[in-house]
């Protein structure tokens, strides 16, 4: 969201945009203006990304000339008839509608192809409606039956070109013609299948506020900052988790940073991990400072993004990150839009259908943060959500913010259509789950709710918003006390936010009209009832205010409702807002404190005492009233006594006491029904509280996690029997008290492994485990059956554990397969999965066993699932890689020991407790490689072992002589060089001097076990530079 010129008179709301893509890419158009007219972008319009198929809806060859990759949509005025129930007869919003509904207005520029533009994501609309799209390389290739355009664009540079892969491209608003407005750094990678080039652009955000742009770089997990008219980013990148080494690719999955947006002078984005349960998603928040620049110093995590189930069907998405983040106009609520990632086979990473949500988040101003109200698993779901990544608040009946729409896959059925559902704010749901009823709009008009089923096509949305629908004010109801004595008026502190675009002055608070009032509510004079004027130079747009105002003791119980007039300094009208509010009754009591300390239980329950302050109101009108003699919770659920004694007993009336409860649950938010009685139990009253229960701890406790071997092939039983595969099931309890658990193992379906597993095929099928310790992990094995399974197949599995049958499951998956016969079989004997300590390394060995009756020669690729390991074979390999290669010649029978070394590259801040060690064989054709993944066992991520090494922060001294300080963590002994760059592919050996040390004669100094200052000569003028450091043992 961002602010839009606009020239007002008398009237100053604030003008927000918020851009959106919208894509039909397989519609052709001339170069003409839209239908809607000149600007092509309005507040309404709705601006779409994706990557360009190959072939159209019916199969026919699409070049990439003419199969677009951005797109324009008048999304403003929809039909309710649209507004329909999920399923093949699902109403679409499109060019050919069968209820007879106006046709969907879609807009391309013969320009906007996947030939010219390339692969698309990330979308953006500044305050004039340019709007930009950034390439974004994490889409797949190809899946059964189609394929994509998986290039970057020519006018960015090339279709592999690095440049292109950076490129952020601007679109005029009147003519719709693109040019390169940014370049962000990239690095040549293979990405899979044979493509190599750099992973693209994240996202970007507008900053209203100072006229630039933010965004993320998929490449070196970092925030680039890039001035109004475009030309390389300014300033130095911001890197907010560990600083980034410069290795080509994507850094570790905990470093990479993707969804971004700009409210308020503050930048919030969002941190892949992989979005399981134990390792969500953040979304964090850093300042800007008087000159626009990021501060960061203020850098701080706000939100964690609720975290998928292991195991949960989810077309086996290995990661789940949030790829947009949009604000709503007053700033307190948020829409955040994940995108699943799986792995499309031979380490292939992209995106996919199944795995993705929509989450909104509000601000609580009770308690100033954020928290998670609603969430939506997008399109029919046939997993955990369809979301493409891409969201943002559309208009219904020319009302602003109605509606979210969302990039989606399978709107309407499990075949599609691929395209855009809107779904009313009203309508989202509190606990995640799909929706019958919203609108859908395909990609193109020619899709259906038979498909075709174009898996991974979608990208990102933004929509501009209508500036003159944006709320001037927010206001907020933050205190309401009850009158002290009889006759005296309420007391309501109000706390409004300046969101008109001017400085106010003036407040008026005035009574609401007739015509004006919601049902049941009333309405009347508040004091002070003439106008107030601001202390000081007023309010500024953006600042807050808190007024007191007085109601009368008459109101007592009602929905009241105001309306609030803002002025400037010479009193013209900034505008006028209604607000309303529910009056507590104050003839019974008031809880005028609370508090709340917990207690962890052995079962993952927790232990709450709850304390209650309660002032007795019952003499409130004038009457006796009666004493507090006994306290009652209700519903009862959960408390160990519902009914309880206050102190002092009793309570009398007009006296304050307290009440003591213990409640048993689980960390949120309960609202129960607190009934006083006195000492006969025949008077009594009641009055709705809310109570929020903590993390026990301080720090939210991460849940506890379990990890199968992924992929295990099947071999001979050593006691002479048929087939089997034992895997390794681990269970790691990060409580903070013991911790037993009951687990059982079962197959379950899989659309590519079809081969059902009998409960007999596992040994042990169930059983317990425990106790597990605090901070713990405990590893059994698990022999399973290969009976049933033909060469070639596989099955799919789950085991389950749990604490208490009131907690969810722990449940993670793993798969087994039947090798074909005379094909290199990989296999592995650790007791439990290898552990490898942060800034430490560990040894497995694998094995590799030709069961052919021929020489076999053969290529093999060694890598991490999570991008958080280095793989050598030993010290003698100078570098470790994420990804490493062996070539082996195996005779007849041969079984080939392989030894590998794992190195920790990050830094243990936000790992996950596991990856996975895999093993690809690759194929080698005329033009192509491909690979086939073979083997992945689990590795544990320990959270022991000391920090590595790295650089901690960068300065800059322009005195007595320009200087860069690098402050480097290093390790006692080891010693140390510096390299520099300016492009991120040529690296030079930096001129460092280390502060009170020495340079050794072949330019490394030595590690003192704690930080060392390099200074590196420069000039103030000089361009941007990068540094890494390189640690030899």
């Amino acid at each position: 969201m961002k602010n839009a010129s606009q020239s007002a008179a008398s009237i100053c709301p604030k003008i927000i945009a918020t851009m959106a893509t919208a894509l039909l890419f397989l519609v052709t158009a001339a170069s003409s203006a839209p239908p809607w007219g000149t600007p092509q972008m309005q507040p309404g319009i709705a601006i779409v990304t994706c990557i360009g198929p190959k072939k159209d809806a019916f199969g026919n060859p699409l070049p990439a000339n003419v199969a677009y990759s951005l797109g324009l949509m008048d999304i403003r005025n929809p039909d309710p008839l649209n507004y329909g129930m999920r399923g093949f007869s699902a109403p679409l919003w499109t060019a050919v509608t069968s209820n007879g509904t106006p046709s969907l207005e879609c807009h391309h520029e013969p320009s906007w192809t996947a030939e010219n533009l390339g692969m698309l994501f990330g979308t953006e609309i500044d305050s004039d409606g340019d709007m930009y799209v950034a390439a974004g390389g994490l889409y797949p290739n190809q899946a059964p039956s189609y394929e994509f355009h998986r290039q970057y664009g020519v006018l960015g540079g090339g279709a592999t070109d690095l440049s292109a892969a950076g490129t952020i491209y601007k679109i005029d608003r009147i003519t719709g013609v693109p040019t390169v407005f940014s370049v962000l750094p990239q690095q040549a990678v293979d990405l899979g299948d044979g493509f190599i080039s750099g992973p693209g652009v994240g996202n970007i955000a507008y900053d209203s506020d100072f006229d630039q742009f933010f965004a993320t770089n998929m490449e070196d997990g970092m925030i680039y900052r890039i001035p109004a008219g475009g030309g390389p980013p300014s300033g130095t990148p911001f890197d907010p988790l560990t600083p980034d080494p410069g290795d080509p690719g994507m850094p570790p999955v905990n470093e990479r940073l993707w969804g971004i947006s700009v409210h308020n002078k503050q930048v919030y984005y969002a941190v892949w991990n992989t979005g399981y349960a134990g390792d969500e998603g953040k979304i964090r928040r850093v300042d800007l400072d008087a000159t626009g620049a990021i501060i960061p110093s203020t850098d701080t995590e706000i939100l964690t993004v609720p975290g998928e189930t292991p195991g949960a069907p989810n077309w086996f998405a290995i990661h789940i990150p949030v790829a947009d983040i949009e604000i709503s106009a007053d700033g307190q609520r948020m829409i955040l839009a994940q995108r699943g990632q799986r792995d499309w086979g031979g380490g292939f990473i992209a995106s996919a259908n199944h795995a993705g949500r929509v989450f909104v988040a509000q601000w609580d101003t009770s308690v100033s943060s954020w928290g998670i109200t609603n969430t939506l698993q997008s399109g029919n779901s046939w997993g955990r959500g369809e979301t493409y990544g891409g969201a943002d608040f559309g208009i219904e009946g020319g009302v602003q913010e109605e509606l979210i729409w969302c990039s989606s896959a399978d709107t309407a059925t499990d075949q599609g259509p691929h395209g855009l559902q809107g779904v009313r704010v009203t309508d989202f749901p509190l606990v995640s789950a799909i929706v019958d009823y919203s609108y859908r709009v395909p990609y193109d008009p020619d899709y259906t709710t038979g498909g075709p089923d174009y898996k991974g096509v979608g990208g990102d949305i933004d929509i501009m918003q209508d500036p003159q629908d944006v709320r001037c004010v927010e206001i907020e109801v933050r205190d309401i006390e009850c009158p002290e004595e009889e006759g005296a008026p309420f007391s309501i502190d109000v706390t409004l936010t300046n969101l008109s675009g001017k400085t106010v002055k003036y407040l008026w608070f005035t009574p609401c009209p007739v015509d004006e009032l919601p049902g049941g509510a009333i309405s009347g004079t508040p004091n002070p009832d003439d106008i107030i004027e601001i202390p000081g130079a007023g309010i500024p747009d953006g600042g807050t205010y808190t007024q007191n105002i007085t109601l009368p003791t008459s109101t007592s119980g009602e929905k009241f409702c105001l309306r609030l007039t803002m002025l400037d300094s010479i009193g013209e009208e900034c505008c006028t807002e209604k607000f309303c509010f529910d009056l507590p009754n104050c003839d019974c009591l008031e809880v005028i404190d609370q508090s709340v300390t917990c207690e962890p239980q052995p079962n993952g329950l927790i232990k709450y005492t709850i304390e209650l302050a309660v002032l007795n109101l019952t003499n409130f009108n004038g009457s006796a009233g009666f004493d507090f003699a006994h306290a009652t919770f209700l519903p009862p659920s959960g408390f160990v006594d519902a009914s309880v004694e206050p102190s002092p007993n009793p309570i009398p009336p007009g006296g304050i006491g307290t009440v003591e409860a213990c409640y048993i649950g689980l960390p949120g938010s309960i609202c129960v029904n607190f009934a006083v009685h006195d000492s006969d139990l025949v008077e009594c009253c009641s009055q709705e509280i809310c109570i929020e229960l903590p993390e026990c701890g301080g720090e939210p406790e991460l849940p506890d996690t379990c990890k199968l071997d992924d992929l295990i092939p099947c071999r001979p039983n050593a006691d002479g029997g048929g087939l089997v595969a034992t895997t390794s099931y681990t269970i790691c309890n990060n409580s903070t008290v013991p911790r037993t658990y009951t687990w059982s193992a079962t197959s379950i379906p899989d659309p590519a492994c079809p081969v059902t597993l009998p409960p007999s095929a596992f040994s042990p099928a169930s059983g317990t485990i425990g106790p597990v310790p605090p901070g713990g992990c405990v590893t059994i094995p698990i022999q399973i059956d290969c009976e049933g399974l033909e060469p070639g197949f596989c099955a799919a599995y789950q085991v389950c554990a749990v604490i208490n049958p009131d907690l969810e499951p722990i449940c993670c998956t793993g798969k087994i397969f039947a090798p074909e016969e005379g094909t290199v079989v990989i296999g592995g004997d650790p007791i439990e999965p290898v552990a490898v300590p942060v800034g430490g390394t560990a040894t497995t060995e694998l094995f590799l066993e030709n069961t052919s009756n021929q020489l076999v020669t053969a290529d093999f690729v060694i890598s991490d699932t999570a991008g958080i390991l280095g793989v050598r074979e030993n010290l003698a390999d100078a570098v470790s890689s994420n990804a490493y290669r062996i070539s082996v010649s195996l005779d007849p029978g041969e079984v080939h020991p392989v030894d590998v070394l794992l190195t920790r590259f990050d830094d243990g801040t936000n790992s996950p407790d596991f990856t996975s060690l895999q093993i690809h064989r690759l194929y080698g054709g005329d033009r192509v490689i491909t690979s086939e993944r073979l083997f992945s066992v689990s590795v544990r991520l320990s959270r022991e072992g000391e920090v590595p090494f790295g650089i901690r922060r960068i300065a800059l001294l322009t005195q007595p002589e320009p200087l860069l300080e690098l402050t480097i963590a290093t390790r006692l002994g080891r010693t140390y060089r510096v390299r520099e760059s300016i492009d991120l592919i040529q690296w030079d050996d930096a001129a460092c001097s280390v502060l009170d040390g020495v340079i050794n004669r072949d330019g490394t100094f030595t590690g003192t076990g704690g930080e060392v200052i390099c200074g590196v000569p420069c000039e103030v003028t000089d361009p941007r530079r990068f540094f890494m450091v390189i640690e030899n043992p």
